[in-house]
């Protein structure tokens, strides 16, 4: 089951494609000095033994591995910019050194500076978004002694959706793609913003996600299955930014609180109120 339409994430921002672009073009730099040392050498204009250009391109290509398979890219642009800093002090010392060329070493040292500006940039803006909490992922199952089409006509509507998730407080229904969420907490705490729906095949799938200038991420989608037992499998999948940490929330997270458990409560109680078809609490939920 696919949050994204055709399986791809969402673009995060600048800086992680900032990263990945750093992340191929030092696996490309770096089996260029592990071929090629020699000629690498001659080009930059620094008289550099092979060995070494070697070691450094066995740096080049670990870093750019790390920056494309990790999650985090933060660590590994840190590792380029100390990288930089080595290859900057190399050729300030080799332009020092009779008989080197120093046109080449100065092309060369302009273009790891500009690369060396483009690491900064990179590690400081995910740097300050690191300081944010990780999207929460969550995946729920459960059977619904319901037929599809009937449990797709409920979560279609997404004003039912705060029944059945704890981590938002309202939906409201903009027009047949758009809608606009408030997230649970605190009132000083709460966020607001705005959902397209992404997919959409009547009484199978569902799916949406926070549109691109939202205060933060949410993405979610809906999977119905007919069972050969009857009745039909709901795989629930989410993925949401938390709002920022309060009091009330660290409190909960000290005693134990598990969002996901909490979550599969919330659904296991629509389940029961959509197979008894009345639920004086929740309007919605009543035939």
């Amino acid at each position: 089951m696919a949050i994204y339409p055709h399986n791809k994430p969402p673009v995060r921002g600048r800086p992680e494609r900032i990263s990945r672009g750093l992340g191929w073009f030092s696996v490309g730099f770096g089996i260029a000095q592990i071929l090629a040392p020699r000629a690498i050498a001659r080009i930059t204009g620094v008289h550099v033994p092979a060995p070494l250009v070697v070691l450094s391109g066995l740096s080049d290509l670990a870093c750019g591995v790390g920056l494309l398979t990790q999650d985090q890219p933060a660590p590994w642009i840190r590792a380029r910019i100390a990288g930089d800093a080595l290859d900057l002090a190399g050729f300030g010392a080799a332009a020092l050194v009779p008989g080197t060329d120093r046109r080449r070493v100065a092309i060369a040292a302009g273009a790891v500076a500009a690369v060396t500006a483009l690491d900064v940039y990179c590690s400081r803006e995910l740097e300050r978004r690191g300081r944010r909490p990780a999207p929460r992922h969550e995946t729920i199952s459960i059977h619904v002694d319901r037929d599809p089409a009937e449990l797709y006509a409920f979560w279609r509507d997404f004003a039912n959706l705060p029944l059945v998730m704890q981590h938002v407080r309202s939906v409201e229904v903009i027009d047949a793609t758009r809608s606009r969420w408030g997230s649970a907490g605190p009132p000083r705490s709460r966020v607001h913003w705005e959902a397209e729906i992404i997919d959409d095949l009547p009484g199978r799938r569902i799916a949406w996600r926070s549109v691109d200038d939202s205060p933060l991420f949410n993405a979610g989608s809906v999977q119905l299955e007919r069972v050969p037992e009857g009745g039909t499998r709901v795989d629930v999948e989410l993925l949401y930014d938390l709002p920022e940490v309060t009091l009330g929330v660290a409190l909960a997270r000290l005693v134990g609180f598990d969002p996901a458990q909490e979550g599969r409560a919330d659904l296991e109680a629509s389940r029961d109120a959509l197979e008894s078809r009345k639920n004086p609490d929740n309007p919605r939920l009543m035939a």
